[in-house]
């Protein structure tokens, strides 16, 4: 073979190498991010589904105390009624006096 030739597919090789080289340092680099990415959004998912839990284990407690205290609820909006009711003549008495003044 003749130097030239010779000389020429060193060339190709060595070109071929090189491209062979940048492909695989692309692709390795495009998988270490893949790889990130795919880590971060497990990692994000584990806490999410950790919250909703925590949030259903809220709900379930506010739940129990809305049955537990419903009867004190109650109590307290029957006397605040009462509480109307007795006064309602007395605010009544405070507004026909102070609609005299404002005429």
């Amino acid at each position: 073979m003749k130097t030239i030739t010779k000389l020429t597919l060193i060339s190709a090789v060595a070109g071929t190498s090189f491209a062979v080289y940048c492909s695989r340092r692309q692709l390795r680099l495009r998988g270490e991010k893949a790889k990130k990415q795919y880590t971060d959004l497990k990692n994000n998912l584990h806490a999410m589904i950790e919250k909703t839990g925590q949030v259903s284990n809220n709900f379930k407690n506010l739940a129990h105390d809305i049955d537990k205290y419903s009867p004190v609820f109650e109590e307290v909006m029957d006397e605040i009624n009462e509480f109307q009711f007795l006064i309602k003549p007395h605010l009544d008495k405070l507004d026909k006096e102070q609609s005299k003044y404002q005429s």
